[in-house]
């Protein structure tokens, strides 16, 4: 047997032969699994709140003094939130982009399906070319934030 595997291998040196595999050789490969570390996904920050002037707005020449709400500063942004900063996408590439990073920071099965409705991706990509893929990749990056989230809704 060591003969065999010091023959294959001289072979391989000698005539330059790559991805060539015994049997025993290849079954070992098939069983690797990836244990790479995923990059972990930021959650997009909110945007800028308004400029203002000391807490007064210019009208005509006259300063009116404005109630200033109560303002909540939240670690995460709203679905709402997301879903209007990807309202303006351009190309499929950019749309899984965005789905994946709106789905990135959910944390239960109720956003996650309202995020999913908020993109309809099966909407969006039916009767258009590669329909079925496109569907395919969305539906993928679903499963994958169901898995991370703990289940399926």
């Amino acid at each position: 047997m060591l003969r065999h595997k010091a023959m294959i291998q001289a072979s391989r040196y000698a005539f330059g032969f790559s991805g060539i595999y015994d049997e025993d050789e290849g079954s070992k490969i098939a069983e690797l699994r990836d244990v790479t570390p995923q990059p972990s996904h930021q959650p997009p920050k909110p945007p800028a709140p308004p400029e203002e002037i000391n807490d007064q707005t210019v009208i005509e020449g006259e300063i009116v003094v404005e109630e200033q709400e109560d303002r909540q500063i939240a670690d995460e942004p709203t679905v709402e939130e997301v879903a209007a900063a990807n309202a303006e996408v351009v190309d499929d590439t950019t749309y899984f982009e965005q789905l994946e990073d709106a789905l990135a920071v959910v944390s239960d099965a109720a956003s996650l399906e309202e995020v999913w409705t908020e993109f309809d991706p099966m909407a969006r990509f039916d009767g258009k070319p590669q329909a079925e893929t496109n569907q395919a990749i969305a539906k993928a990056i679903r499963k994958r934030a169901e898995k991370r989230i703990g289940g399926a809704p």
